[in-house]
């Protein structure tokens, strides 16, 4: 995800469900995926735990929709894939990839009927999965000297702020990830709490899902 998007949202975990329609067997899956690679692979892996379905329909979505691919995998034209991508775009949903996987019960549904199922199949996929907000957060490296460390991570966690990964060497240092109108009033606090000892070091920014 290009780090230009102030916010996406995309899905909050694996999400699978399934329904019958007229004998037919449809399962949908949808996934969080970085790459179009990891989506390529995901496919795979359903085609892998599902080889004796019929059709594997599938569809991935990047960059808040300027990248979408679909394959129908076999079912006519414009039923298959093209209706799962819809669903996926309708809700807003980026960095994702869904499949659809169809097995056939002797009867035929017609074009509406396909593009119908395939649609349910890709939505029951989402809202198994739910969806998580994305926000870009700031992440710096902070170093103190041990006498302050006590202080400064106690406050910090009475704040709500987490400090992770720390490292113990001539200093304390650990890193903090913040809202990026967090990080210039945060770094003050800090260096109130340590008379100015404290050094910060950025390491740039990330998504994470946005608190409730």
């Amino acid at each position: 995800m290009s780090l230009q998007m102030t916010r996406y949202k995309t899905a909050a975990k694996d999400g699978e469900d399934e329904f019958i329609e007229r004998k037919s067997r449809f399962i949908g899956y949808l996934s969080h995926v970085e790459s179009e690679e990891e989506a390529r692979e995901f496919i795979d892996m359903i085609r892998a735990l599902h080889p004796e379905a019929n059709h594997h329909v599938w569809c991935y979505v990047f960059k808040g929709g300027a990248v979408v691919r679909s394959s129908d995998d076999g079912e006519p034209s414009g039923t298959a894939g093209r209706p799962v991508a819809e669903v996926i775009l309708r809700e807003e949903l980026t960095d994702v990839v869904c499949v659809v996987v169809r097995y056939f019960g002797g009867i035929l549904l017609g074009a509406g009927g396909l593009i119908r199922a395939y649609a349910t199949g890709a939505r029951i996929a989402v809202e198994a999965a739910g969806v998580a907000e994305m926000v870009p957060m700031e992440v710096f490296r902070v170093s103190v000297p041990y006498h302050f460390h006590g202080k400064v991570t106690s406050r910090l966690t009475r704040d709500g702020y987490k400090p992770e990964e720390p490292v113990f060497a001539e200093n304390v240092s650990f890193v903090l990830t913040v809202l990026p109108e967090e990080k210039a009033a945060l770094q003050t606090l800090i260096a109130d709490l340590t008379a100015g000892e404290a050094n910060f070091q950025d390491c740039g920014t990330k998504f994470m899902p946005a608190k409730a």
